[in-house]
């Protein structure tokens, strides 16, 4: 909220916020094990404050459009090379639980309000809703789509 004080927002302008989901592989599962509670508890804790945090900011900017957004689909085991793996919590049955989780939370439109919820991470989702693993270069974590992120993003506004 205090960095939000520092740019110009205007009436009618669209606020999004995304929680990556390098946040739901690394930071939540590893958090958890840290704190010695279930990855699922650590993150149903942080989408209440990360909840929370959103009304605020709609409270302080009442005419704006707020968008949440999905984060990335979680990437299957054995994709990336193993040093990329450094941190990376669980196995992908985990991650996906996690990002489901996120997912299922603010879709119940009671809890958003008016707050929107958008999906501009269908282009990466495979069909059982992992990130596509068509990568750019052998091993590397960039999805290889002629469809840019940006585009959707701005297609959907």
């Amino acid at each position: 909220k205090s960095f939000l004080k520092t740019i110009p927002i205007h009436d009618g302008d669209t606020l999004a916020f995304m929680l990556g989901e390098i946040d739901l592989r690394v930071s939540c599962g590893r958090n958890a094990n840290l704190k010695k509670i279930s990855a699922g508890h650590n993150l149903d804790r942080i989408l209440n404050k990360y909840y929370t945090v959103l009304k605020d900011i709609k409270e302080l900017y009442p005419n704006c459009n707020i968008i949440l957004m999905f984060p990335n689909p979680p990437i299957r085991d054995g994709v990336l090379e193993p040093d990329s793996y450094l941190g990376i919590w669980g196995n992908e049955n985990d991650r996906m639980s996690l990002y489901k989780q996120f997912t299922s939370f603010f879709y119940n439109e009671s809890i958003l309000g008016n707050i929107n919820y958008m999906n501009c991470m269908d282009l990466y989702q495979d069909e059982d809703g992992f990130m596509k693993t068509d990568l750019l270069n052998y091993k590397d974590s960039h999805v290889k789509n002629g469809d840019l992120f940006i585009e959707s993003l701005s297609n959907k506004l």
